[in-house]
């Protein structure tokens, strides 16, 4: 009769929702930070911060967490019957740090290392002050389901969650390896410095590669003819020859061939730097 008594507790509709309700909000507030904060430099290096400062920023992070969770967890315990509206309070303010922390990651804020501490231990602390409220929170709504059982559901949801959000890094991103592949020059380095350090690449590249390399052999002398071409034409010309020949060997390389693939880049700027002056000459009166 006992046994049958605890099965329809358990079993009735609005405890279902309202369990299911705090599982998910347990594993998701718990789940996801309780493993973000060991890749939080894969966050923090797109705003300068390496891994050294990183590392200070997490651990600054889990003390807090540790502190915050122990006095919400007393406060609670000396000021019982407010557990809803305690959780809710805490974790709008956990995410407002949040928010603060994605704009200075996205530089809608300009980011300062001493923002990102405070955005990230104050987002955290608040989050994780709430473990131990949604724990009694469970506890409650389960009764008399064992205090052990209702543990061990949250600790294999708040994994599930876990496991989920760190195989997402495992995904490959195509983006970022395209842009490793063929990575951004300085757009206020001058045009000079850029096509002498492209030129020097083919002082220190392999045999294999430089025998790949386009050619565009500049005589020392120009013909003749040369100057009394008009200097616009000569230099539309000069340069569609170029960006053509160019062109036709960057499409022909392999993904593996990445050393021929930079030589060509190289190659193509440093040419194309020297034809631009080239084309600037004065003409032959």
């Amino acid at each position: 009769m006992h046994v049958n008594k605890v099965l329809t507790i358990c079993l009735s509709r609005p405890r279902k929702l309202q369990m299911a309700m705090v599982l998910m909000v347990f594993a998701f507030s718990f789940g996801v930070p309780v493993v973000w904060i060991a890749v939080l430099n894969l966050s923090l290096k797109d705003i300068g911060i390496n891994q050294d400062k990183a590392m200070g920023v997490a651990v600054t992070a889990v003390v807090c967490s540790s502190v915050t969770a122990f006095i919400a967890a007393r406060i609670t315990d000396k000021v019982y019957g407010h557990l809803k509206v305690t959780v809710i309070t805490l974790l709008a303010i956990s995410s407002v740090f949040f928010l603060w922390f994605l704009l200075l990651t996205t530089k809608v804020i300009y980011p300062t290392l001493g923002q990102v501490y405070v955005a990230v231990a104050g987002g955290l602390g608040f989050e994780y002050a709430t473990v131990p409220l949604l724990v009694e929170l469970a506890v409650e709504i389960g009764f008399p389901i064992p205090e052990s059982v209702t543990g061990a559901t949250l600790t294999f949801v708040f994994n599930i969650v876990s496991l989920v959000f760190l195989g997402l890094f495992q995904i490959p991103n195509e983006g970022a390896a395209n842009t490793k592949a063929c990575p951004r020059r300085n757009p206020e380095t001058p045009v000079e410095s850029r096509s002498r350090s492209s030129l020097s690449w083919t002082t220190h590249a392999p045999a294999t590669a430089t025998a790949r390399l386009p050619s565009f052999n500049l005589p020392p002398n120009r013909p003749a003819m040369w100057p009394s071409v008009p200097k616009k034409t000569r230099k539309s010309l000069t340069l569609e020859a170029v960006s053509a020949h160019t062109l036709v060997h960057l499409t022909q390389r392999s993904d593996s061939d990445e050393a021929v693939h930079s030589g060509h880049i190289a190659c193509y700027r440093g040419h194309l730097h020297t034809l631009l002056h080239v084309g600037a000459m004065p003409s032959a009166k």
